[in-house]
């Protein structure tokens, strides 16, 4: 039997210059917030849309604003809480950079055709729609989104970003390479070249990682692979939801600041276990997981493995109703 997970089915859902997008989670190498990327800043010369570049996994990603891209007022410099998808365009890796992420919709919702009449130009148009939540959601295809000038500026951009690139590559290794062998004085310099480039948030990232060096206890866990992406009370009752919906089977691993806080296993969309810190059953457990301001969260997808002590809850909807209802009755 294969160990290889099998291909993430549903739609990634998406909020971005007033629009709900959607977009398959087939083509999702992962989801970040902008202040856990490396960002080579764009050029003067760039397009208003063309957000710089990231480094993530080995490649380089260009990262472009959708919110611009869609023709609604965005602003130059994207947010640190900015949300970024790293997938393709034109089998080119690329990053869109979004306002939020809202969750996750099960495969096979029925959409409909979006007549390019309803949109202001021939530019821009977005091929189809369907309907979650009573809210409609736009099926989201990049390269409907660019004419053949927008696409001659993005050729451009890649170009007089060759530079900004290769210094980053740098940077980057050497940041892994302090990741590994950690000291002060090395965070301090990596800062030093980072500000001498005018990357000022980086810089003042690495000044805090060589502050925080003496008191900081690493992680023994390392988690890669997986669909991953930012999380809040709101979005992780939304991933639940799915996962229960859909009926997966897997783990979903979840981390605050400091390191991994908790993890849920699914089977068959039911909740068999939930461990969180020293929480002794799993209603407690998943109001303290539940409660977590902001984090990260990742989903493996596979059968779970069988625990002695495997926790099995009868009933998977009332428990996440449970979670919906202190979502309600919170200040």
């Amino acid at each position: 039997m294969s160990d290889r997970p099998k291909p993430f089915a549903g739609l990634l859902w998406l909020r971005s210059g007033g629009h709900d997008l959607s977009l398959p989670l087939a083509g999702v190498r992962r989801v970040a917030l902008c202040n856990q990327l490396r960002v080579a800043r764009p050029g003067r010369s760039a397009p208003s849309w063309w957000s710089g570049v990231t480094l993530d996994d080995g490649r380089s990603y260009p990262l472009l604003n959708l919110a611009d891209l869609l023709g609604a007022p965005a602003e130059r410099k994207i947010s640190p809480d900015a949300v970024v998808v790293l997938t393709s365009l034109w089998q080119l890796s690329v990053g869109l950079v979004c306002d939020r992420f809202r969750g996750i919709l099960p495969a096979g919702l029925p959409s409909w055709p979006l007549a390019p009449a309803l949109f202001a130009t021939g530019d821009g148009v977005l091929p189809r729609m369907r309907l979650w939540m009573e809210r409609p959601v736009l099926d989201l295809a990049p390269e409907q989104l660019f004419s053949a000038h927008h696409r001659a500026q993005f050729d451009q951009a890649m170009k007089n970003s060759k530079e900004n690139v290769d210094e980053l590559w740098e940077l980057s290794e050497l940041e892994q390479q302090l990741a590994v062998a950690p000291t002060v004085q090395g965070y301090k310099d990596l800062a030093a070249r980072y500000r001498q480039l005018g990357w000022l948030d980086e810089a003042e990232r690495m000044q805090a990682r060589a502050s925080d060096l003496k008191t900081e206890t690493p992680t023994a866990r390392t988690v890669t692979g997986g669909l991953g992406g930012p999380f809040n009370p709101r979005v992780l009752l939304e991933l639940l939801h799915v996962l229960h919906l859909t009926a997966k089977s897997g783990e979903l691993l979840l981390d605050a600041p400091g390191g991994i806080t908790g993890a849920i296993t699914f089977g068959g969309g039911a909740i068999i276990e939930v461990k969180c810190a020293d929480a002794t059953d799993v209603r407690s457990a998943l109001r303290r997981l539940h409660a977590i301001d902001a984090g990260r969260y990742q989903f493996f997808p596979g059968a779970p493995l069988a625990t002695s002590d495997a926790r099995s809850p009868t009933d998977t909807a009332a428990l996440i109703a449970e979670l919906g209802q202190q979502s309600t009755d919170a200040p």
